[in-house]
């Protein structure tokens, strides 16, 4: 009877690494197959991700030798007949014209991020998928899903757009099973709660300004939510940017540097089961000036992944800047422009 059980055990576990690496070769041929038609696009990207993702949850651990096959997408937001001079449209890198009424700009524009947020997250597997290079890696990971800029002459024709008002908008704004954007891509965050996660921010800077001789010549008392946002006249454009960092790396982000990032925790705000663990804010400031400007990101809310080692950041609107992108410490960025 012993024999019988032990054949039995040996039985499964032959079968589940069979189920394994079966399930990895065909996912390997889906990204071959895509490749083949000679297109870098969503789907090809996504089976990428799961590709890697089943893999590092095997036990074979190849995971190096699967490289995602994802393409950062260049998006030019224009009124009329514009250009982004600042972007380089070739064929391998086509520059994607979005074109917008000069009338209801904004509302058109808080729902062109919507969707390419909600793009970015669905497909890296909405933070269920493990897309780090490997199960050992302990380093910051970062993936550009998208770079938007406004066309040199649609600059001056649009005001600043809050994050409240793109948060707002993306509570609205419905997936296809009827759930809103702002909780698909932000599980447990409410549009209504973004000033209360700010204020909280604020303070956290401000009693770093009062216990770091760094920050002493700022003013963080300064910051306002209503200023927030997203200037279209920023020469840099701005980057859609995900994370899969190390457990614990929200704590190494407080600090200064070429760019200041203040994080702090907020489970005792946003206290569902499915919220996050934290939340940061990348803003840019000038030791010269003393002076912070906040339109360097929105939130970038921090959720643990299913194997508990590392959290999931969902996809952040960035300030397309070397300071900004070099302040997530992030060792790769593993997507070609």
């Amino acid at each position: 009877m012993m024999r019988n059980k032990k054949g039995s055990y040996l039985t499964n576990v032959l079968f589940g690494l069979l189920l394994v690496v079966i399930t990895g070769v065909l996912v390997l041929l889906a990204i071959k197959m895509v490749n083949y038609v000679g297109s870098i696009d969503k789907a090809t990207c996504q089976a990428s991700v799961e590709a890697r993702s089943t893999f590092n949850l095997g036990p074979f651990e190849p995971g190096k030798s699967i490289p995602l096959k994802c393409k950062t997408k260049k998006i030019c937001i224009v009124i009329g007949n514009d250009k982004c001079s600042n972007m380089v449209d070739t064929k391998a890198s086509p520059v994607v014209m979005k074109s917008i009424s000069e009338n209801n700009a904004k509302i058109e524009i808080e729902d062109i991020l919507a969707d390419e947020l909600f793009k970015c997250h669905q497909m890296l597997g909405a933070g269920q998928l493990d897309f780090m290079p490997h199960s050992k890696y302990t380093s910051n990971y970062c993936l550009v899903c998208s770079q938007f800029d406004f066309g040199d002459k649609t600059k001056d024709k649009i005001s600043p757009i809050p994050y409240f008002d793109i948060y707002q908008h993306m509570q609205e704004k419905k997936t296809a099973d009827g759930r809103n954007y702002l909780d698909y891509i932000y599980p447990g965050l409410e549009a209504g709660k973004t000033i209360e996660i700010f204020n909280m921010i604020k303070k956290s800077a401000v009693d770093l300004e009062a216990t770091d001789t760094d920050f002493k010549d700022f003013t963080f008392e300064d910051w306002q939510f209503e200023g927030w946002g997203i200037n279209p006249k920023d020469k840099n454009g701005y980057s859609i940017v995900a994370q899969m960092v190390p457990v614990g790396t929200l704590k190494k982000w407080v600090g200064i540097g070429a760019t200041l990032v203040i994080g702090v925790v907020t489970i005792a705000l946003l206290p569902t089961p499915a919220g996050p663990v934290g939340v940061a804010l990348v803003a840019l400031e000038s030791k010269v000036m003393a002076t912070v400007s906040l339109t360097a990101s929105g939130f970038m809310f921090i959720y643990g992944d299913p194997s508990g080692k590392y959290n999931y950041i969902p996809p952040t609107i960035l300030r397309s800047d070397a300071d900004v992108l070099n302040s997530l410490k992030c060792t790769s960025f593993e997507t070609s422009i």
